[in-house]
């Protein structure tokens, strides 16, 4: 009898044990779920009853998840979430002001539309969202404010400038480094000219612009003379000789050592080797051909 009622108190206790265990993990599942809570960030692509994808990552849509009323596709949204089974579950989806990374540049204006602005060379989107002054007109000079998606350039402001008063501030070495060409948003069109004419990497010639501040002329200069007979340094030494301490270490000096120009020769910084203008006539005279080629030619395909 004894023994019987041992057993039976031993299974009530087991059975006690147990249903504490099972609450205790439900606990600890949960404080899991809490603990493992995520955040994402993004443009809706798509919106489902179920589900929503953000940036190309879907995220389950749930009874208890919290959801702002009137977010579309299109929207930049905030969503906390945790992961069960390999599925993202939606905790609540939030509208988010964006966060970009914003930009300046500094141009003149070649080009300018309804839906987009051309300035020195590189095109910016024109939004309903873009602020840009009246009357700005093509030969304007002009700071953009914008920021890269989707590899285009958006513009958030658009404003007239003093030309005279940006000059002085592109001397500014932080103003050079933090340049969207520096930084790596945007690829100027005449270093990548150089680049691929004397097949040298734009990574390559891209410090001596950001970093030493070397202009595009001064680049070309180096790259030019470095592929001259009789001419024995690399356009990297070149430039290392140019940015000498030497004030009088100008390019004239350099083809004269070089023996490109005559020593007794009155050569000023801007004169150049006889070599660099018959380049030039060979490229005028390619221009030209090129140029007498099309004419006639009808635009139609």
């Amino acid at each position: 009898m004894k023994n019987k009622k041992l057993l039976a108190i031993t299974i009530v206790l087991t059975l006690a044990l147990s249903l504490v265990g099972v609450v205790y993990a439900q606990d600890i599942i949960a404080m899991d779920v809490e603990s493992d809570e995520m955040e994402a960030y993004g443009a809706i692509e798509e919106l489902a009853v179920d589900y929503l994808i953000v940036d190309g990552v879907r995220y389950e849509l749930t009874m208890d998840t919290e959801i702002e009323e009137d977010i579309e596709v299109g929207d930049w949204v905030k969503v906390k979430y945790y992961v069960e089974d390999e599925l993202n579950i939606a905790i609540e989806v939030e509208l988010e002001d964006p966060e970009y990374d914003e930009m300046e540049v500094y141009g003149t204006v070649e080009e300018l539309a309804p839906d987009y602005l051309i300035v020195d060379g590189v095109r910016y989107e024109l939004t309903m969202d873009t602020e840009i002054e009246e009357d700005i007109a093509v030969g304007d000079w002009v700071k953009v404010k914008y920021y890269v998606e989707d590899e285009l350039n958006i513009a958030i402001e658009v404003e007239l400038e003093d030309a005279d008063e940006e000059e002085d501030d592109d001397m500014d070495d932080d103003n050079m480094e933090d340049s969207a060409v520096c930084s790596g948003a945007l690829i100027h069109p005449a270093l990548e000219g150089l680049a691929m004419e004397y097949v040298v990497e734009y990574e390559t010639l891209l410090p001596y612009f950001c970093e030493q501040h070397f202009g595009i002329g001064e680049i070309e200069h180096a790259l030019k003379t470095a592929e001259m007979e009789d001419v024995e340094m690399t356009w990297v030494e070149l430039l290392e000789m140019r940015s000498s301490d030497d004030d009088e270490n100008g390019w004239g000096e350099i083809w004269q050592e070089l023996g490109l120009i005559g020593k007794d020769a009155d050569k000023e910084e801007g004169d150049e080797p006889e070599g660099f203008v018959n380049q030039n006539k060979e490229k005028n005279a390619e221009k030209e051909k090129t140029n007498k080629d099309n004419k006639g030619k009808s635009n139609r395909p």
